[in-house]
């Protein structure tokens, strides 16, 4: 229990990024977006994260 205090925000960090990529997999990126701010706030930049994250909030490339 001693190294609870300690691993605490490592363990929230990772709990915050699975429900921020689940809500990305469902498309609610509104709700997702205040955790993946968050979380890009603190430093965490899984790639996994990061990449879906672009991937749904990219500016739309005006090819014409």
């Amino acid at each position: 229990l001693a190294l609870l205090p300690d691993t605490a925000p490592v363990i929230e960090k990772r709990a915050t990024a699975l429900r921020a990529r689940a809500l990305l997999a469902l498309g609610r990126v509104d709700e997702a977006r205040p955790m993946v701010e968050g979380l890009l706030a603190l430093g965490y930049r899984h790639p996994s994260l990061v990449n879906q994250w672009h991937a749904l909030t990219a500016a739309p490339h005006d090819e014409g």
